[in-house]
């Protein structure tokens, strides 16, 4: 038996975060920033093992030094 609160959403693509997978909310919204590309480069291959940085990034403070996890 398949729980009616799922919504099969199959291949398609979907946004991280969806309304309609909120129930309710209260004072909040949904908002996306337009990407831009900067004039310099923020972060900088100096690396053999970083011929490309991609774009998914985690960055976490931990002990007053904020470290980064790249792909």
């Amino acid at each position: 038996m398949q729980n009616k609160n799922i919504i099969d959403i199959e291949n398609h693509k979907q946004l991280f975060i969806d309304k309609r997978f909120i129930q309710d909310s209260g004072n909040v919204s949904l908002t996306m920033n337009p990407p831009y590309m900067a004039e310099d480069p923020i972060l900088i291959a100096d690396r053999p093992w970083e011929v490309h940085i991609g774009g998914y990034n985690t960055v976490i403070k931990e002990d007053g030094l904020f470290r980064m996890w790249y792909d």
